[in-house]
Formats: structure tokens, sequence, C-alpha cells
């Protein structure tokens, strides 16, 4: 299986700190946990938010932002959007449910429905969800990652049901990368 790495690099500010928490969302992360890694350190350390943001897609809240254009942080691969990236997924459902519907159709044999995740709203990322039973320094850019994680872990369930079904599959015999929208950088 050839696998796209698709890393996320959240990046959040509180008081004198950077927050940066990394995120794995690959088709398949081979067991491995999909949170990266977590720093938090001095909003001086530009050199240490280049490395971390270096050859990731950014997820930035306001504050986060700031930091990364302080540390002139922009060898990352984009920042993404989260709302197209939820209506990417949500597109691909219908697609599929589309395919089966058709192959259902013309079936002569009952065939067994695909279970569709739901997928969850968008984030704000002025005013993003919190992880409840994080520090608070910490907890947007946790709350942030754990969306992340989860809509990773959604788009696994359906490259799953994708897979085992032959109409569905076509050509492409494995997970598709996870279908990451990107901003226009001049939005940024």
């Amino acid at each position: 299986m050839n696998t796209t790495y698709q890393s996320i690099a959240i990046v959040d500010a509180a008081a004198t700190d950077t927050i940066v928490w990394q995120v794995d969302v690959s088709a398949d992360p081979g067991g491995l946990s999909r949170m990266c890694g977590a720093w938090v350190f001095n909003a001086d350390d530009g050199e240490k938010l280049k490395l971390l943001t270096q050859a990731r897609y950014l997820v930035a809240t306001p504050a986060g932002n700031r930091d990364c254009s302080r540390a002139d942080a922009r060898t990352h691969l984009g920042h993404v959007d989260l709302a197209q990236t939820v209506s990417a997924v949500e597109s691909e459902i219908v697609c599929l449910q589309a395919l089966f519907e058709q192959e259902a159709a013309k079936s002569k044999s009952k065939l067994v429905a695909p279970t569709w995740p739901r997928t969850p709203k968008a984030i704000d990322l002025a005013h993003p969800r919190v992880d409840a039973l994080a520090p608070k320094k910490v907890a947007p850019a946790l709350g942030i990652a754990r969306w992340l994680e989860a809509m990773a872990l959604i788009w696994e369930s359906i490259e799953g049901q994708r897979l085992m079904r032959k109409f569905m599959r076509r050509d492409e015999l494995d997970h598709r990368p996870f279908p990451l929208a990107l901003r226009d950088r001049r939005e940024t």
C-alpha cells in the first residue's frame, strides 16, 4: 500500500507561549497514534515554530497565525480550510451512496447498504471547542487536534466501506488520502 503522509500542525498562542499540536491524518497511520506530539514554548522561539510547521499542513487560530507571521513560518504545506474539508468528506459520502444506489438498482440480489459516519461541524478557529480535561493554555489546540483526529477516523471508516465493495473501489485499491481542502494563501 502506498500511503501519502499527511501531518497537520495546529498552532495557538496564549500569553507569552506558542502551542503546537501535531496530528497525523494519513489514510493509514500503521497502528500508530494519530496524535503525534505537543509542544508549549516561548513565543520568541520562532525557529522552533518554523521547524514544527515545516512540511506540514497548518491549522492556526488567530493568535497562532500572529505567532506564525512573527516567526516567518512559511514552509508549511498550506492552511487547511476546515469547513471545506468537511464539505469534501460529505461530498464523497454522497457520491459513494449514489454509486451504491445505482448498483443496488441493477443487482439481482439485495446488497448490504453502507453505514456512513456522521461528520462534525467545522470548527470556528476564532472560538474553537476546547478539550475540557486539558490545562486551559493548551485546551483550544487540543480541542482542534481531537476534532482532526475524529475527522481522520471518519475518513478511515468511509474508505473501509468503499474498499469492501468492488463497484466503489474501481481502480483505487488502496486507502485514498484524507481530502484536505486548503485555503488560498492570500487569505492567510
